[in-house]
């Protein structure tokens, strides 16, 4: 998806935010850098008026992909099933996982590009 395809997303309010840390010690930190990395690309991007929804966990990038999908995550991807015009946006690809099994999962659901 295109930069602008995003900013109309964020425009509409189509947007599911997911953000995670890996321990609840870096939360409050790194919660504010994502967000900070979304805005300097996006500078009309606001929680308030661009989301659907907004998931932040604390959760290993390692973890299993069964965990993953039993946790934030996996309700961020339900919510995209639930809204089918909506996109996840995050601060960066390693913010979702650090294992490829997880995004195989992922498209194998039917999500994701």
């Amino acid at each position: 998806m295109n930069s602008q395809a995003i900013s109309s997303k964020i425009f509409a309010g189509q947007v599911i935010l997911y953000r995670r840390v890996s321990t609840k010690k870096q939360a409050k930190g790194e919660y504010k850098n994502q967000l900070r990395a979304i805005k300097s690309k996006y500078p009309d991007f606001s929680i308030s008026r661009s989301t659907v929804e907004h998931i932040a966990e604390s959760m290993s990038g390692r973890a299993e992909p069964e965990v993953r999908m039993a946790t934030g995550l996996g309700r961020s991807l339900k919510l995209l099933k639930r809204y089918p015009d909506a996109i996840l946006l995050v601060s960066n690809m390693d913010r979702i996982s650090r294992r490829t099994d997880v995004f195989m999962l992922i498209q194998q659901q039917g999500l994701g590009q």
